[in-house]
């Protein structure tokens, strides 16, 4: 992680904005702003404020946001939501692929735009038991591949005769 500081002694005559030109790489960046008094203070909590930014990168970047299932005891059938994203700055074509376990559960074609944001929905066949639902993306240009999967666990047990629904995010 890169760090630059600039400081100033004090503020130029007459202003309260100070202009800054800081060139970012692709990736999240948190800039700190901090104003350091010369006199006592009664609240020194309100000096800082963090903004958080993202700069996309030149190629698509798609990113498996999160997984959702809801699973139907009676039945024993799972129906597994996807969101996926394109934090690049082309569009992506995309492949989404679902496993449930080492079983290949279905495959969605899309074509996610820079910056949008998609759900596809899959039906899971039979199912008991705990078991890792997998959600990949595949495509032939991607910036950081290391975000192209998801893993959770599930527990889908027959016995209750009732809907479970559990939503799982990734950071």
């Amino acid at each position: 992680e890169t760090s630059k500081t600039q400081v100033w002694q004090t503020m130029p005559e007459g202003s309260s904005t100070i202009r800054l030109a800081v060139p970012l790489t692709a990736g999240e960046h948190a800039i700190r702003a901090a104003v350091l008094a010369p006199m006592s203070e009664q609240d020194y909590k309100n000096n800082e404020i963090v903004y958080k930014t993202y700069v996309a990168p030149k190629l698509p970047d798609v990113v498996v946001k999160g997984i959702a299932y809801a699973y139907e005891a009676a039945t024993q059938t799972v129906e597994i939501n996807v969101t996926a994203a394109n934090r690049g700055g082309i569009t992506a074509k995309t492949d989404i692929m679902v496993f449930i376990g080492d079983n290949f559960t279905g495959i969605a074609h899309l074509n996610l735009q820079a910056g949008e944001e998609a759900n596809h929905s899959f039906k899971g066949g039979s199912v008991t038991g705990k078991k890792k639902i997998t959600a990949k993306a595949e495509n032939a240009e991607d910036a950081n591949y290391a975000n192209n999967q998801l893993t959770i666990e599930a527990n889908f047990c027959s016995k209750a005769k009732e809907r479970s629904v559990e939503v799982i995010r990734s950071k």
